[in-house]
């Protein structure tokens, strides 16, 4: 007989199993459960009721103790993606989708920037990447002679692509149509005036 709402004694589980004391304890121990003792009686919770159960169905259908399992296994479904997607907003789906695009033309132009470098590929006709006369240099002397800057060893260096080196016995180098005169230091290196010459016309 039951004495509560979730006490059962091993009295209980004889007759509800229609099970002899001794075959009960085999199951309790099969299951893995201590009945408590209260007195001259052992009780168990209605939860631990519940594994009795279903070994009592297991066994009802021809199976083997052995084989069964004290903890019902519980089957893990894949995650549908469909479903994960209808748990995002609208607002959280675009910005997923805005973070794709950015990633993807992110990755295609870094690959087209690494081939630049290694010379693989040509920039495409419509490239923003800037390409630079090769007289830019002529701009920048013009800029200095009108303007009366002094620039370094340094900077008429990276402007002519050669180091500016006075002809003999004088303090002037010539390249070109521009004249570089020795005028005093800057920051320890030499300072250069550029001035601007033409050369005679011929007749």
């Amino acid at each position: 007989m039951e004495i509560g709402i979730d006490k059962y004694s091993v009295a209980d589980l004889q007759s509800r199993f229609n099970l002899g004391k001794q075959a009960v304890y085999n199951r309790l121990e099969t299951v893995g459960i201590k009945p408590t003792r209260v007195g001259r009686r052992s009780y168990i919770t209605a939860s631990q009721l519940e594994p009795l159960d279903r070994l009592h169905a297991h066994i009802k259908q021809g199976r083997a103790i052995s084989d069964f399992q004290s903890s019902p296994q519980t089957e893990i479904s894949p995650v549908d993606p469909d479903k994960t997607t209808k748990l995002l907003t609208s607002a959280e789906i675009s910005l997923v989708d805005r973070l794709n695009k950015f990633t993807g033309l992110l990755e295609n132009n870094l690959e087209v920037l690494m081939k630049l470098i290694a010379g693989e590929v040509s920039p495409p006709l419509n490239s923003t990447i800037p390409t630079r006369s090769p007289l830019w240099y002529m701009s920048e002397l013009e800029r200095a002679s009108v303007e009366g800057w002094l620039l370094t060893t340094s900077e008429v260096q990276q402007l002519l692509g050669v180091k500016p080196i006075p002809h003999k016995g004088t303090s002037t180098y010539q390249r070109g149509s521009f004249n570089f005169v020795k005028a005093g230091k800057i920051d320890g290196q030499t300072a250069w005036r550029v001035t601007k010459h033409l050369p005679p016309k011929v007749a």
